[in-house]
């Protein structure tokens, strides 16, 4: 749901900006790019004061929630390694102590490097406007053009979340919206044909963002508690992978194009080292299952020093 907002941006956008600069270039003697900052600014603006209010902190203190929802969604955090998910850190040691524990998790790293390859291959996206020009449209159709690829990425992104959620299964959705998307990319590099791109076009953004989403929850899996190492390790993942977009811009000059075959080759990279270290994330999370079930599992590795994991429940699993 959370990253259904920025797909359905991704799809408006495009339409807002078509009628915009078809209709406002000159309204006040100003441009219309001019506009388009000034009205899809705006409506961000409008709208972030709003999530102070909205956005839930635990569900135990989520004011919207009546007390059944509450007590129905803490038994199922509880269920998960049984304990409730709350933080009992108090010192800024404790926090030092936890962030070194997610520092010196493997989990931490792979996963990390999992999603900064694949967000490096989605810097696509930020150019994606004048990739579907290469198909020598006129500026409105363009833009027109790139809503459907975000539309279908809306409805196959919900959907693979859900099937990923009712499975279990982690390892597999996130690596078969990879192949698909490696796929597009080569179909990119290798020709011009109109048709042929565009549908590489329709198939690009649904996969990278069905992986994209995948990968997110996790992270948050394979890090079950403490809570505040869960919250380092996402924070601490989010800021890596997204450092990985500083290149970018590096890979879409004007110069490569219509058909940017370098920056095409390069996200097959990006997607081939993302499926590397999804499938080392994947055994590690098999070996550490086998050490819940022969019972040599150390959990000062996992939840940090004192901690027995004798307050864990005994059917947790990590899931891959």
């Amino acid at each position: 749901m959370l990253y259904s907002g920025s797909l359905l941006s991704g799809a408006f956008s495009g339409l807002i900006a078509a009628g915009i600069i078809d209709n406002m270039d000159g309204v006040r003697g100003m441009r219309a790019w001019r506009w388009l900052f000034i009205i899809e600014g705006s409506i961000t603006v409008t709208l972030v004061p709003m999530a102070y209010f909205i956005l839930p902190d635990m569900p135990h203190n989520t004011k919207w929630l009546s007390q059944e929802e509450k007590d129905v969604i803490m038994w199922k955090m509880r269920r998960d390694v049984g304990q409730d998910d709350l933080d009992k850190v108090t010192t800024k040691s404790n926090y030092r102590e936890i962030l070194l524990l997610a520092l010196k998790d493997p989990k931490q790293w792979t996963i990390t490097a999992t999603l900064s390859f694949l967000v490096a291959a989605c810097g696509v996206t930020n150019f994606f406007p004048s990739v579907v020009e290469t198909l020598n449209f006129n500026r409105i159709i363009t833009l027109v053009l790139t809503a459907p690829p975000y539309l279908l990425a809306v409805v196959s992104t919900f959907l693979w979340a859900r099937h990923a959620d009712k499975t279990g299964e982690r390892y597999f959705h996130v690596t078969l919206p990879l192949i698909i998307s490696m796929i597009s990319f080569i179909i990119s590099a290798a020709t011009m044909n109109t048709g042929a791109r565009y549908f590489a076009m329709c198939i690009m953004i649904p996969s990278l963002y069905c992986s994209f989403t995948i990968i997110l929850t996790w992270m948050s899996n394979s890090m079950p508690r403490p809570p505040i190492k869960r919250a380092i390790s996402i924070a601490l993942m989010n800021c890596l992978s997204n450092s990985t977009s500083i290149w970018n811009s590096y890979l879409y000059p004007s110069s490569s194009g219509p058909q940017y075959k370098v920056a095409f080759v390069c996200n097959c990279v990006f997607i081939l080292l993302a499926m590397v270290f999804a499938t080392l994330t994947r055994f590690r999370l098999v070996q550490l299952n086998k050490r819940l079930v022969n019972g040599t599992m150390k959990w000062e590795n996992e939840l940090g020093k004192g901690n027995d994991g004798s307050h864990i429940s005994l059917d947790f699993r990590y899931l891959y």
